[in-house]
């Protein structure tokens, strides 16, 4: 995969609302450009993409130990994804309230990037699109690194989001990165795939699985999540207290909320934890397991 670069830094004049909110909340200084959001286009991006919307949007880290790769659920964009505020995902389009992920993720001081690819653009489909191709998820990380200030080859964050499953299924089962996936992070986004999951931690003694759940479904196969964990002898928490390898933790978040109000948690706990620095480029590994059923 070759990356073409579209914008390496864009300012908060050229972005607009999005970023002006984006630039206030993350620093009360003027932002160095390390700050600043990159928004980039592929030559072989995830999904298809309207005129003049970008394939990924990123946002860099000084001396970055790792990545995190965020997969978006149903009718998203990667830039309502990152930015706070009114977001147009492209021209012509109607701005649409932005996550603030970016403001979220600087919070964290973790010292990883964020990746967010553009996954099916504002649409009702959860598919991984290129991601089940094998080592497309490699590829994309490590191509997009330089681009970045960061290092190929490290350890990498897998966060989903509802629908967002289906990808990180995808991205852990056929996308190379064996031992450098240090943890998955599911936001309300255990709706399927609950064996896959599982398979992978067993395949990865040293990674972290986190479902952060709400009521329903995936309160559901988070509960049988944690069954099954516990069968296979892995050690489980329902909270970020203590030691465990697989965690449920309930949310009162709203569905669509519940990745700003717990990813800076997240990020802090697993820095903290020592994982990204257990984890590197090793021996890829594909773990075993079905993917994931319909989205929701």
């Amino acid at each position: 995969m070759e990356l073409r670069r579209c914008i390496a830094a864009r300012g908060p004049a050229l972005l607009g609302l999005a970023a002006l909110a984006f630039a206030a909340q993350a620093s009360g200084q003027r932002p160095e450009l390390w700050l600043l959001p990159r928004e980039l286009r592929l030559e072989e991006p995830p999904h298809p993409v309207p005129p003049g919307a970008p394939h990924l949007v990123a946002l860099p880290a000084p001396g970055a130990r790792g990545h995190v790769l965020f997969l978006h659920g149903w009718r998203s964009c990667a830039r309502a994804v990152l930015y706070a505020g009114p977001t147009r995902c492209a021209r012509g389009l109607a701005a649409q309230p932005g996550m603030g992920l970016g403001t979220a993720h600087l919070a964290a001081e973790s010292r990883t990037t964020l990746l967010v690819p553009q996954l099916a653009f504002r649409a009702r489909d959860g598919s991984a699109g290129r991601f089940v191709r094998r080592g497309y998820a490699e590829a994309l990380i490590d191509d997009v690194a330089p681009e970045l200030g960061a290092a190929r080859g490290l350890p990498v964050i897998v966060m989903a989001h509802s629908a967002g499953y289906e990808a990180a299924l995808s991205v852990l089962h056929r996308g190379d990165l064996g031992t450098r996936v240090a943890a998955v992070v599911l936001f309300d986004a255990l709706y399927g795939g609950t064996e896959a999951f599982l398979a992978w931690a067993r395949a990865h003694p040293a990674g972290e699985l986190i479902s952060v759940h709400g009521r329903g479904r995936t309160e559901r196969e988070s509960r049988r999540l944690r069954t099954r964990a516990r069968a296979a002898g892995l050690p489980v928490a329902t909270a970020l207290a203590g030691e465990a390898r697989v965690r449920t933790i309930a949310t009162t978040a709203a569905h669509g909320d519940v990745p700003a109000a717990h990813l800076a948690s997240m990020l802090r706990h697993l820095a903290a934890s020592g994982r990204l620095a257990a984890h590197g480029a090793g021996a890829p590994g594909d773990g075993s397991g079905a993917e994931g059923a319909s989205s929701p």
